[in-house]
């Protein structure tokens, strides 16, 4: 008897479990790698993907060796090259403060370049980028407000506006008399402005005997309505004499070229000083004069400022020139602080305020005053302030 073979398997029979998540991983496979393709070329007409953005962790190693190299550029004198590569720098990573602080720095420096070629206009928008960058660093801020101000007087002088020329000019002048060129700018300002007046306010202002020029309770003495004598070539720079006495031997002397005032009494020294007189432009006139007017606190209106312990002595012009102490503005700021012993004044002598002080409080009305280019402190004035060697 013959045994017959059962039938085969269907042919979905054939694959095994473990053959069968083969094939479905396959196709799970295909079909994602299909999903990313498209996603990846998007549909027809969609705008293409963006660029993958740098991240911090790969900017900021970048930037640190761009601030590395900028401050070896900075060490070499390279300072427009170092201060390019600390912008490349920042604009990579502007939260590091090291770079931001550089940069601002490199920026004040660069600017101070400028500033000592005489190219204000130029360090402008240096200063004004550092101190967007560090508004609260006190230096940037001093710098850009002394520059601004600088700019500011510039302008109202060229525009003729004397006013606002000194009211931007002098506070700079206060904190540094030496800052570019503000000293020629506030002195043209100032004579311009001198020079404006009407007659009448100049020679109110030239007197300096005006109870109005004085603060209040403060002592005049003056000599009003006497002769005024010339210092012009064959006119006596002297009162004739017998119009003042001089009963106590005293006797003012005072050295252009030394910068110098000797203070004589009975034929002997008793007080040398350091002087300022005129500048080149505005001389004080060598001659013999005598001490005219008095006047403890003196204010010139045009040029708006105090004179303590006035003692004048000439008139140039509607001008009276005289000694006095160092000058002040409205404001309280001294005009030629730390001057004294130049030729910087506007025609007068200038000594210092205690010296200016105890000269006022010795001297009389008629006390002589002899100026000369030349004058040995060891000689002694005679009657007419010539000098006598010993």
């Amino acid at each position: 008897m013959s045994v017959r073979q059962p039938p085969a398997p269907p042919r979905s029979d054939w694959r095994s479990p473990k053959r069968l998540l083969d094939a479905t991983l396959i196709f799970s496979a295909l079909v994602l790698s299909a999903l990313a393709l498209y996603l990846a070329l998007g549909r027809p007409g969609s705008p293409p993907p963006r660029a993958a953005q740098a991240t911090p962790a790969i900017a900021e190693p970048d930037a640190l060796a761009l601030h590395r190299t900028a401050g070896q550029q900075w060490s070499n004198g390279e300072r427009n090259a170092a201060l390019a590569t600390w912008e490349r720098a920042y604009a990579l990573a502007p939260e590091v403060p090291d770079i931001n602080e550089s940069l601002a720095r490199a920026r004040v420096g660069v600017a101070a370049d400028h500033l000592r070629g005489n190219d204000p206009d130029g360090a402008l928008p240096y200063l004004e980028a550092a101190y967007a960058q560090m508004p609260e660093e006190a230096a940037v801020v001093h710098e850009l407000q002394a520059l601004r101000a600088y700019l500011a007087g510039r302008e109202a002088v060229r525009a003729g506006n004397w006013p606002q020329a000194q009211a931007e000019l002098m506070p700079l002048f206060n904190l540094d008399a030496a800052y570019l060129d503000v000293r020629p700018l506030l002195e043209r300002s100032m004579a311009a402005q001198q020079a404006a007046q009407s007659a009448e306010r100049a020679a109110q202002d030239a007197a300096l005997s005006n109870a109005a020029a004085m603060r209040p309770g403060q002592r005049v003495a003056a000599l009003f309505n006497a002769p005024v004598f010339s210092n012009q070539p064959g006119q006596s720079a002297m009162p004739p004499g017998g119009l003042f006495t001089n009963s106590s031997d005293k006797h003012i002397v005072v050295s252009i070229n030394a910068q110098r005032m000797y203070v004589y009494e009975n034929g002997q020294l008793i007080y040398d000083w350091v002087a300022s007189t005129g500048e080149t432009e505005r001389p004080t006139i060598p001659g013999r004069y005598r001490i005219q007017s008095q006047i403890e606190y003196a204010r010139s209106n045009s040029w708006e400022l105090w004179m303590p312990w006035w003692q004048g002595l000439y008139w140039a012009g509607s001008v009276e020139n005289g000694i006095h102490g160092q000058v002040e503005f409205d404001s309280g700021g001294r005009l030629w602080e730390g001057y004294l012993g130049t030729r910087i004044t506007f025609g007068c002598v200038m000594v210092s305020d205690p010296n200016a002080e105890t000269l006022y409080r010795w001297a009389d009305l008629g006390t002589p005053v002899s100026i000369h280019w030349d004058w040995n402190p060891a000689w002694t004035p005679d009657a007419n302030g010539d000098p006598i060697e010993g």
